[in-house]
């Protein structure tokens, strides 16, 4: 962390010297030294309980997040030239990534996953039932529509669910509507136009 943390903070004082605005300058000198003095604090806790330790962790970070939107705003104000900003950048994204990878424990702690209150679905799975459901209503939506409607542009269908969906995922049900036979798409003057298979 410290290798990590040393690049970020020669890659923050280079930029300091790049900024014209003098108010802009002290801003960030201000802000450099905040995060060297949080550094120094969390180095010196690093044998203290967890509880002190985690919220000189907790104050670090939310130094570096500060730092980041910061340079956001630079680069954003054109302050500075894009390459240092951007150096600055993945080294904050670096050192932060650094310290929320020493803070995750190596091995899951066996007394949560034993008890069944902690016992979930992985979040994908219960994305992708969510996902499901609301698939098949949205595929009945488009059924229905060509029922009443036969012989209708993907266009006009489209239209008609407008708001609901997005267009990409209104393109990939009309697909599977059309792979699974439920629908058939016919070629008229060059446009395709979608009726229910009988």
């Amino acid at each position: 962390m410290r290798k990590n943390f040393f690049v970020s903070f020669f890659c923050l004082v280079r930029l300091s010297s790049d900024i014209q605005d003098k108010f802009l300058r002290m801003k960030l000198i201000s802000k450099i030294n905040k995060f060297f003095d949080l550094f120094l604090l969390l180095n010196k806790t690093a044998g203290e309980g967890e509880a002190h330790v985690a919220q000189c962790k907790g104050d670090f970070l939310n130094s570096t997040e500060e730092l980041f939107e910061f340079l956001d705003l630079l680069s954003y104000l054109k302050s500075t030239s894009a390459s240092p900003t951007l150096k600055a950048q993945k080294a904050l994204l670096s050192l932060k990534s650094k310290i929320l990878n020493d803070a995750m424990p190596t091995k899951p702690d066996q007394s949560l996953a034993e008890n069944p209150e902690f016992r979930k679905e992985p979040k994908e799975t219960v994305f992708k039932k969510q996902n499901n459901q609301s698939g098949k209503a949205v595929r009945s939506l488009i059924v229905e529509f060509i029922e009443k409607n036969q012989g209708h542009t993907p266009k006009a269908i489209f239209n008609f669910l407008k708001g609901k969906i997005s267009k990409r995922t209104f393109q990939r049900h009309l697909a599977e509507l059309s792979k699974s036979g439920d629908i058939v798409k016919k070629l008229e003057n060059g446009s395709p136009k979608y009726y229910i298979s009988h």
